[in-house]
């Protein structure tokens, strides 16, 4: 019988504490990075800067995680721990040397052509709001939108730059599933990665907020008293260690921009004692989810 079954489910201090070591493992991870990046790094390259800025930003959203599995808010550490899963991804994504396509097309990419096809969309849809809906929308509020439309002429040349079907294939490419994908098929180290679109399809629908989402929700809280705390506790400590394994894959990964910089070998360590709880965690959460 794994820690998690019933009825020997671990009590909620036992939770907390694995809770606290991965929330602690994660922080040393973000330190370790700032510690071990060089002093001019930053100022080498606007894709320096924008990988900079996805690890911190990642670690905001990690803890923000923890604290709500802290309250066992596990279905809303579930919206933010999709957040984290495709940051980290794309992450991954931009740093590894297996892939055929060069780092800086792969950065150009993310930091370039999705940023400009996410506001060329955000100005189509304010137009068609205005139009379609205008006459019920507030003054105020019909400036603001008036205001995050383009000037004709630039939304002209957008719009023949990214073809419907440019913009279709590219965020396709830059979908959580498809990274996945290109990445394990190049990369045997990331063949791990696949194991995360279970849980990425389970954020999805909360997220969203999805006829689903309501019904698993709702299902879980009709439990026996014991069998609910025990696939609750198994939930909790699932996602935890994803948090922990992410950080230390996102850490990894960044430090080979560093050029022969080995992380603290405790950090090995501690990842391989953390993550021994994750599959009788998830065991416990299949069985009885």
């Amino acid at each position: 019988m794994s820690m998690f079954s019933m009825p020997n489910s671990p009590d909620e201090s036992e939770v907390t504490r694995l809770l606290t070591d991965a929330n602690d493992f994660a922080q040393d991870c973000i330190h370790e990075f700032t510690r071990l990046r060089p002093d001019d790094w930053l100022g080498t390259s606007d894709r320096n800067k924008d990988l900079n800025h996805l690890m911190v930003s990642c670690h905001l959203s990690t803890e923000s995680v923890f604290l709500l599995l802290m309250y066992a808010n596990v279905w809303d550490a579930d919206a933010f721990h999709r957040s984290v899963m495709e940051g980290s991804v794309r992450l991954l994504y931009l740093v590894d040397d297996s892939l055929p396509e060069s780092k800086s097309d792969r950065h150009e990419e993310y930091a370039n052509a999705l940023r400009e096809i996410s506001i060329f969309e955000h100005s189509q849809a304010c137009q068609r709001t205005l139009e379609r809906d205008g006459q019920y929308i507030s003054p105020r509020y019909q400036e603001v939108l008036k205001s995050a439309i383009m000037p004709s002429d630039e939304f002209d040349t957008l719009s023949k730059t990214f073809t419907n079907k440019y913009r279709t294939n590219i965020k396709r490419k830059w979908s959580f599933f498809q990274l996945c994908s290109i990445l394990a098929k190049h990369n045997k180290s990331n063949e791990p990665l696949l194991s995360f679109l279970y849980n990425y399809a389970n954020s999805s629908r909360h997220l969203h907020k999805d006829a689903l989402s309501n019904l698993l929700i709702w299902e879980r809280s009709s439990r026996s008293p014991a069998e609910r705390l025990a696939v609750e506790k198994a939930h909790r400590v699932g996602v935890c260690s994803h948090m922990a394994s992410m950080a230390y894959l996102r850490l990894l990964a960044i430090v080979r921009e560093f050029n022969d910089i080995e992380i603290n070998p405790d950090l090995h360590v501690r990842h391989e004692n953390l993550t021994k709880y994750l599959e009788s965690a998830q065991d416990d959460f299949h069985k009885y989810a």
